[in-house]
């Protein structure tokens, strides 16, 4: 296999969740050519926050053959990439389009004529990244409460900075009302089955984990797996689906480059191709994260509809073809 890669920045357009500042993202793509598949694609965007080698490194262990897990997994889906396009064939089928929820991660951009556009576009979840004020965040979700249309559910996203001791009573002042409206509460605190199974059953909640799923983990805890493929070996993914196949399955990108947004809504259209009873709301959308780049302008979607892109692969045929590309000497 011969592999080259092309590094890459994005520059957010607010803060992204709780513990980010707003700095330029870097990233990188890989090109891989297979004797008997030909070329394909993948990003490979790390987050230092949460314990990731930065790209420079994720390469060098490349050099090294000793490939950290994030940039295996890359490997994996520039194969699967490579795949469709030997074959002539787009990653994405054309049944199930999925829906994505809005995601606002920082909600001091907020607004009456934003919330009109969230709700316009049909999108029918809101998420929102808290936990670095949990008294501003308290006093924002009661001035949302009464002004969100009834159909509007919340999924709520902590990066596991609070403790239950402090989230619970916060969660029940907020009332039933709103309570009710949640869709699922996101890595709360620091995974322990035993700890998240006696939170939901005092707080009667739903919670999700989106911390790396692995084959030795007991996930009893969590009603929902927050899954992102670009993240996730295919190995780990199978395995919990047959271990954890009662759980609900939520797909969502990691905040990457378009190839690696695409190619996480790609994995999760395949997924609930044959796992249709499985099918739910994921986090797929585009616009609100990065200023736009020629990328960006190859995706289509209609609102809260995810379409994809058009090409071989993953898309984006003329706009690879245009990078300037380094081999990788080994």
């Amino acid at each position: 296999m011969r592999i080259w890669f092309s590094p890459y920045q994005l520059q957010p357009l607010n803060v992204l969740n709780a513990l980010d500042t707003g700095q330029i993202r870097e990233g990188v793509l890989l090109k891989i050519e297979l004797n008997e598949l030909g070329v394909g694609y993948a990003d490979c965007h790390p987050w230092m926050t949460f314990g990731d080698e930065n790209w420079r490194d994720q390469i060098k262990s490349l050099q090294e053959d000793r490939p950290l897990p994030l940039i295996s997994r890359s490997l994996e889906l520039a194969q699967w990439d490579a795949s469709f396009r030997h074959r002539g064939e787009s990653l994405f089928p054309s049944a199930p389009l999925l829906k994505s929820h809005y995601t606002l991660a920082d909600y001091s951009q907020f607004s009456l004529p934003l919330l009109e556009q969230i709700v316009g576009q049909d999108f029918n979840i809101l998420k929102l990244k808290l936990g670095s004020d949990l008294q501003r965040d308290f006093g924002f979700l009661r001035r949302l409460l009464p002004i969100v249309p009834e159909g509007l559910r919340i999924r709520l996203d902590f990066n596991s900075m609070m403790t239950p001791e402090v989230l619970g009573p916060w969660l029940g002042s907020l009332g039933h009302e709103f309570l009710g409206r949640l869709d699922f509460i996101e890595d709360p605190f620091k995974y322990d089955a035993e700890t998240w199974l006696a939170f939901k059953e005092k707080w009667q909640v739903r919670l999700a984990i989106d911390q790396s799923l692995s084959i030795q983990r007991d996930l009893r805890g969590a009603d929902v797996l927050v899954v992102k493929p670009g993240r996730t070996s295919g190995e780990v993914i199978d395995h919990c689906v047959e271990k954890w196949g009662d759980k609900r399955w939520v797909f969502t990108h990691a905040m990457d480059h378009p190839v690696g947004r695409m190619m996480a809504l790609a994995f999760a259209m395949n997924f609930y191709l044959v796992n249709p009873e499985k099918e739910d709301v994921g986090g797929f959308e585009s616009s609100p994260i990065y200023g736009s780049s020629l990328f960006d302008r190859q995706i289509f979607q209609q609102g809260a509809l995810q379409l994809g892109t058009e090409g071989k692969g993953v898309g984006f045929d003329a706009q690879l073809e245009e990078l300037e590309w380094n081999p990788l000497h080994i």
